[in-house]
């Protein structure tokens, strides 16, 4: 059964903990300028270009189509003791063209990187029966304040996900603090959400039934932030 505990253990295991998550180039097209949008907040309940966008507290309705393949077990925390044993199984790839030779579904990468971003990883979550669940590229980013580089962005797909997918708001733990607020925006690839976070912002677009989020954790300026978008470029 889907419930939202599970469905959201599963989204920071299939987000690397983030979100609260070449060959054959195609570069996005005709994106709006981040400085020209406005983002509209969302309403309870309402559907959203494949999303469904429900409050702090919300079950998963019925609604709610369940992955054919369902969720693997990525954290192995209490295997061997009685809890149960991981079911994902990791593969890495030198470069996302080398990961979409494998996959039966496109991939996103980002064309013309700033100075201070280098990719790092590329990697697929299987199930162990083969069938693909979700695909990261990562890239690190030059902390000027530490000295080192860090992990802290990537872009993930996934083409075998819950529909519609849904996303929860959430109010602030503590007076004054972030809340989690889901804005609808239309200079993605296709219309997505945003969520603005502590750290940055993340990205969310459905395109061609295959599910996208773009996260940028290493508190970036709104303008260095959105100026990513429009280098988004599909690895088929």
């Amino acid at each position: 059964m889907l419930t939202r505990r599970t469905f959201i253990k599963a989204l920071a295991a299939f987000s690397g903990g983030l979100l609260i998550s070449q060959d054959r180039l195609k570069t996005s097209q005709e994106l709006l300028s981040p400085r020209m949008y406005t983002p509209q907040r969302s309403s309870t309940g309402e559907q959203y270009a494949g999303f469904l966008l429900l409050p702090d507290g919300a079950s998963v309705p019925p609604i709610i189509k369940y992955p054919e393949h369902g969720i693997p077990i990525v954290c192995g925390v209490g295997a061997g003791r009685g809890g149960p044993k991981p079911t994902a199984v990791g593969r890495s790839f030198s470069t996302a063209a080398d990961l979409a030779k494998e996959i039966d579904f496109p991939v996103y990468a980002i064309n013309n990187l700033p100075r201070r971003i280098r990719p790092f990883g590329v990697n697929l979550i299987e199930h162990k029966t083969g069938e693909a669940f979700a695909a990261s590229i990562d890239f690190q980013v030059y902390d000027e304040h530490k000295d080192t580089w860090e992990t802290a962005m990537s872009i993930w797909s996934q083409s075998d996900f819950p529909r519609p997918f849904p996303l929860w708001s959430s109010d602030p733990v503590e007076p004054g603090g972030p809340a989690v607020v889901l804005e609808k925006v239309d200079f993605l690839p296709s219309p997505g959400i945003m969520v603005t976070t502590r750290r940055g912002y993340v990205f969310h677009w459905i395109e061609n039934d295959v599910l996208y989020t773009l996260i940028t954790e290493f508190d970036p300026s709104r303008e260095e932030a959105f100026a990513l978008v429009p280098s988004l470029a599909l690895v088929e």
